[in-house]
């Protein structure tokens, strides 16, 4: 099943039209490709700051004898 036909299967589920062109139909799967990147490059930032709040955190700890 090709990502066209996995969007026309999801859009008739919700009883979303989609466009007739092919053209439009990739360009919207290309569009929900994108989006999912940039939502996955903002969850790995987001990790990476905590992963990097936690090991301040940590640091602070030590410094002041506190057990983690």
């Amino acid at each position: 099943m090709t990502p066209e036909d996995t969007l026309a299967r999801i859009a008739r589920a919700v009883g979303c039209p989609l466009p007739a062109r092919p053209e439009a139909i990739a360009a919207a799967v290309e569009r929900h490709a994108a989006n999912a990147a940039a939502r996955e490059r903002v969850y790995a930032r987001t990790h990476d700051q905590l992963r990097a709040a936690e090991r301040e955190r940590d640091a602070l700890r030590a410094a002041l004898g506190a057990a983690p």
